[in-house]
């Protein structure tokens, strides 16, 4: 055999060696690679079911505490709108009160007025006559 052949095997050889070498390593590589992102996805498998499971009790939390206050809001709105009835009967009251004040001191005024005539015409003439002078 000619000692280029050889040459070349060795070298073929030696090139082989490396490549398998270097495929040796990457597959090793990406078992580890693999093995974390396993072991991560199962430990965010484990943090996140929890959170989860948190989170929609929060969710439900947060709905019911919605729906009350919804249901309170409700609430104040009728009693609102009874305040506001009370005051417009209110308000109603305190005018028909002062109206009445009003005529009752005009009435009591005219009676008053009709008293005092009722008075004079009782009185004997002289006594009329005796006032106007």
């Amino acid at each position: 055999m000619e000692p280029i052949f050889v040459i070349a095997i060795v070298v073929l050889a030696a090139a082989m060696a490396v490549s398998v070498g270097v495929l040796i390593y990457m597959a090793v590589r990406i078992y580890r690679a693999h093995k974390e992102i396993s072991e991560f996805l199962a430990d965010m498998k484990a943090e996140l079911l929890p959170a989860l499971q948190q989170m929609q009790q929060a969710l439900g939390e947060v709905d019911s505490a919605a729906r009350e206050a919804r249901l309170r809001l409700e609430r104040v709105d009728k009693i609102l709108a009874a305040v506001e009835r009370l005051l417009d009967g209110t308000t109603l009251a305190v005018a028909m009160s002062r109206t009445f004040k009003a005529s009752e001191s005009t009435m009591t005024g005219l009676i008053e007025g009709i008293k005092e005539g009722l008075r004079t015409l009782r009185k004997p003439t002289k006594d009329r006559k005796e006032e106007g002078k």
